[in-house]
C-alpha cells in the first residue's frame, strides 16, 4: 500500500508462489493423515490445494504446532487416486474450530515425487477449468 499525493493505492496482486484451487469439503477431496500426535490415522477433507501445499480439515481435537510434520496418503478426488504414497507435510498454521469440532491445518509439501506432482498439477488444472466453466454459465 502506498500514499502518492494524498491518494491511497492498494496492490491486490496475488502474492502466493503457486496457483490454488478450492474444494467444498464434505468428501469432495479426501485424504488420510497420520502423525506422532495421533493414535491412529484419520480421514481429512482437503479444502484447498496448490503445488506448494494443502489446507486440510480433520475432525477431532488433536494437538499440532507450527513446524510439526504430518504425512498424507490415500488422496481421493472423484474416483481418481494416485498410487498409495505417503507425502510429508510441514504445518505452517493451525486453527481449532471448537464450534464444528474441526482442526484446520495449512501445510507445505516437504517433497513431492514426480508422480504426485503430476497428479496434483492435473487435478488443479481440471478443477480450475470446471470453476471457470461454471462461472461462464452463471454469467451468461
Amino acid at each position: 500500500m502506498s500514499n502518492e499525493g494524498g491518494r491511497v493505492q492498494i496492490d491486490f496482486t496475488e502474492q502466493r508462489k503457486h496457483y490454488r484451487v478450492y474444494f467444498v469439503g464434505d468428501g469432495e477431496f479426501t485424504c488420510t493423515i497420520k502423525s506422532e500426535q495421533m493414535a491412529e490415522d484419520v480421514k481429512a477433507d482437503v479444502l484447498d490445494l496448490s503445488l506448494g501445499g494443502v489446507h486440510i480439515a480433520l475432525i477431532g481435537h488433536h494437538s499440532f504446532e507450527v513446524g510439526d510434520v504430518v504425512k498424507m496418503n490415500c488422496c481421493l478426488f472423484q474416483e481418481t487416486s494416485p498410487t498409495a504414497e505417503w507425502i510429508e507435510l510441514e504445518i505452517r498454521w493451525a486453527f481449532l474450530s471448537e464450534e464444528f469440532r474441526h482442526i484446520h491445518l495449512g501445510c507445505q509439501f516437504r517433497h513431492l515425487s514426480d508422480g504426485m506432482h503430476e497428479y496434483f498439477a492435473q487435478l488443479i488444472e481440471m478443477k480450475s477449468r470446471r470453476c471457470n466453466q461454471f462461472l461462464k454459465e452463471k454469467i451468461a
